[in-house]
Formats: C-alpha cells, sequence, structure tokens
C-alpha cells in the first residue's frame, strides 16, 4: 500500500467508527422512548377500562326500582292523610253544596220578564230569550252583554237586580233525615277507600322493605370485572414508578344521575264528588251556561233542521221533544 493510500485509509476510519456511533446512540435513545410512550399508553387504556366499569355499574343498579318503591309508598300516605282531611270536611263540604244549590234555585224562580228592571224594553227580554236567558240565574251565569241591545247601563240594572234577589236568599239550614243520610254515607265511602288505602301501605312498605335489602345486597357486592381491572391498572401504575416516569391524577368519577323521587310521585286527588242534587236542595231547571226551552224552561240542544226553508241550518232544540216543540235560533 502507498504512503498516500494508507494516510487516506487512517482518515476515513474514525470518521466512519464515529458515525456508527452516533447513529447506535440515536437507535438506543428512540428505542427507550418509545418503551416510555407504550407504558404511559397501557395505563391509559387500564384506567379508561376501569372507568368504562364503574360506569357499567352504575347504568345496572336497582336504585330507580327503590326510588319507585319509596315513591308509590309515599303516595299511599299521602292518600290517606288526605281522606283523613276529607272524612272531617264531608259535612262542610254538603253544606256549600246545598247552599249553592239553594241560592242557584231561589234565583231560578225569578223570571226576567215582569221583573220591572229599568230601561229594559220588551225587544231586550226578547233578545235575552232568544239567548236562553229568563231567569236570575240565568242572568248571573250567563254573560248578558253579548245579547244585541245591552249596554253597560242595561246589562249594570240587571246585575244589580240580581244582587237584590241575592240579598234576599236565606239559606234552609236545618238537616233534614235525608241530609243525614247522604252525609253518613259520604263518610262511609271515605272509610271504605281509608281501609283500602291502609292495606295498600302495608303492601307498599313491604315491597320497599324488599328493594332496600336489593340494593343493599348490590352495594356490598364485589364485582370480580371490576376487581381484575383496578389490579391491571395498579400494575400499569407500577410500571410507571419503575421506568421513573410520572404517574397522571386519576380524573374525578361523575357520580350516577339518579332520578329524584318526587318524578315518580302522582297527584292524590281524593276529594268527594258532588252531593245529588235532589238531596241537597235539588238544582235549576238547567245547569249554569245552558240553553233553556222559552216553552218548558227545560235544557235544549243543539238540533239540524231537515226540511223546510231552513234545512240543513242549525237551530235550539227542546230535548224533551216531541213532548215540546220549543225552539230557539243559533
Amino acid at each position: 500500500m502507498s504512503g498516500a493510500a494508507l494516510g487516506l485509509f487512517s482518515g476515513v476510519v474514525p470518521l466512519l467508527l464515529a458515525l456508527v456511533g452516533g447513529g447506535l446512540g440515536l437507535w438506543l435513545f428512540a428505542g427507550v422512548s418509545n418503551a416510555d410512550d407504550l407504558i404511559a399508553a397501557q395505563f391509559r387504556t387500564r384506567l379508561a377500562a376501569v372507568k368504562e366499569r364503574v360506569e357499567e355499574l352504575q347504568r345496572s343498579a336497582p336504585a330507580e326500582k327503590l326510588l319507585r318503591a319509596k315513591a308509590q309508598a309515599l303516595d299511599a300516605l299521602n292518600e290517606y292523610n288526605a281522606l283523613s282531611a276529607a272524612y272531617g270536611q264531608a259535612k262542610a263540604d254538603y253544606d256549600r253544596q246545598r247552599h249553592q244549590r239553594q241560592l242557584d234555585n231561589h234565583l231560578a224562580s225569578y223570571p226576567v220578564r215582569g221583573a220591572a228592571i229599568a230601561k229594559l224594553l220588551s225587544a231586550d227580554l226578547a233578545g235575552l230569550a232568544s239567548y236562553g236567558i229568563a231567569t236570575a240565574f240565568d242572568a248571573k251565569r250567563r254573560d248578558i252583554r253579548q245579547v244585541y241591545g245591552i249596554g253597560p247601563v242595561k246589562a249594570g240594572n240587571i246585575a244589580d237586580w240580581v244582587r237584590r234577589l241575592e240579598a234576599r236568599f236565606h239559606f234552609q239550614s236545618a238537616y233534614s233525615e235525608e241530609d243525614q243520610r247522604l252525609i253518613r254515607q259520604a263518610q262511609s265511602a271515605i272509610v271504605q277507600k281509608q281501609q283500602g288505602a291502609e292495606e295498600r301501605i302495608k303492601r307498599l312498605i313491604e315491597e320497599l322493605r324488599t328493594e332496600a335489602r336489593t340494593f343493599e345486597r348490590w352495594r356490598q357486592t364485589q364485582d370480580p370485572e371490576l376487581t381484575r381491572r383496578c389490579l391491571e391498572l395498579a400494575q400499569a401504575e407500577a410500571d410507571l414508578r419503575y421506568a421513573n416516569l410520572p404517574v397522571p391524577g386519576m380524573p374525578p368519577f361523575a357520580p350516577a344521575l339518579l332520578p329524584s323521587v318526587e318524578s315518580f310521585r302522582r297527584s292524590v286527588s281524593t276529594a268527594p264528588g258532588p252531593f245529588p242534587a235532589s238531596a241537597a236542595g235539588g238544582s235549576p231547571r238547567a245547569a249554569a251556561g245552558a240553553v233553556l226551552c222559552p216553552r218548558c224552561q227545560g235544557v235544549m240542544i243543539r238540533r239540524v233542521a231537515r226540511r223546510g226553508t231552513r234545512a240543513g241550518k242549525p237551530f235550539w232544540g227542546c230535548k224533551r221533544y216531541p213532548s215540546c216543540t220549543g225552539t230557539r235560533p243559533i
């Protein structure tokens, strides 16, 4: 080998060794970095698996059944208490209805025609009659201002007439035997409902206890799958510490959003129905707002003419037809 070639070789060899050494160092550094990333990724995967299992257990918790059972028991107790209050109010409720019916009958006994109401003309009386306003009871319950020709002044005079009649009303407070029988009948019906509610309360409380025991067993039971995932997470954390890598903080686990007990509650209505009208002093010849027959003062219903010049057009016809042929235009 010539001296020139030997000099060239001696200069190239150190350079090649330096390049090889640098490449090996980079390869070793990249390998360590990739291993650290794998360990950190494994920790994140294990943590996500634990969180997923916790959420699955929350969704499968028997809490909703427990809340529903509690709501049903509370509703039954509420119904029983309302019935107890209704029993004490039965007599007062009967008196209120009896007072209103007596007052309605009192007003229904005074016809508008012949009442000598100021500024009320015969045409006004005819207009009122066409709208089924024939008595003081009708004038109180209906909007008389809808009648053509009845302005504020005439409407005020009619209202004053009704108020004077109301001032002359005297409530017959003495109870008849039928009144007393109906009050006892209403109270007896409430007692029967209370007995049914009491049995329902006992059954619902037992169901509530059963659901509470079921929930407690679920709460105290260890889930094998969650235990396994927690152990895997602990191992992943140990790997991080062994590699001198930072351990990420544990994210908070959101509690399960359970419905409130009130969302399962139902409204309870135990108010007794109206007493029979015949026993509470009777009722006017028609309900409030009904159109009255100009012949018999009975209730009128909507009918449609089948023949004649008004065929196909609606009109008010007496409900007692054919025994009464009273009609009114609509």
